[in-house]
């Protein structure tokens, strides 16, 4: 009887130790392979690619996102994982290469653009611009062409 007592804790331990390691494990970080980093936006600092790329985002990305980024959307308390905040200096230090894969490529409950948009190369790197000014932190973007104009680097298409 002792031993099955023995046993009978033993099990509870380690089912105990199993269940809580579960709950403290961070969750797996979304990495778009290495190679992505390659990919170079051929739409980088151009102003009106960043205001088609700002018309999607407001199109697609707000109910989730929210309006500047933040992951706080309408549709964001629903989601498991919560939206990634897109202004946050952790996105942001992505290269433009990584975040096309992965908006490409999606991770539920983040949807491939190119399975459920049917998104083209183009609209993923116009959205890229638009993101990018999210980390900017800074109403730049109200202003339309002339608020673009603001944003030191970037070209005119």
């Amino acid at each position: 009887m002792k031993k099955l007592k023995i046993i009978f804790t033993a099990c509870l331990i380690i089912t105990g130790v199993v269940m809580m390691s579960a709950f403290i494990q961070k969750p797996d970080m979304w990495e778009a392979p290495k190679s992505a980093d390659a990919r170079k936006n051929p739409f980088k600092g151009n102003i009106a690619a960043t205001l088609k790329g700002k018309a999607l985002f407001e199109k697609q990305c707000v109910m989730c996102h929210g309006s500047k980024g933040k992951g706080n959307g309408s549709a964001a308390a629903d989601l498991k994982p919560t939206p990634t905040d897109l202004s946050a200096n952790m996105t942001q230090a992505h290269t433009d290469g990584a975040l096309y894969w992965k908006i490409m490529n999606g991770n539920s409950p983040m949807p491939s653009w190119k399975e459920v948009h049917k998104a083209n190369h183009n609209q993923c790197w116009q959205l890229i611009n638009y993101i990018r000014t999210l980390g900017k932190q800074s109403p730049k973007m109200k202003g339309g062409k002339k608020g673009m104009q603001k944003m030191g680097g970037m070209k005119k298409m």
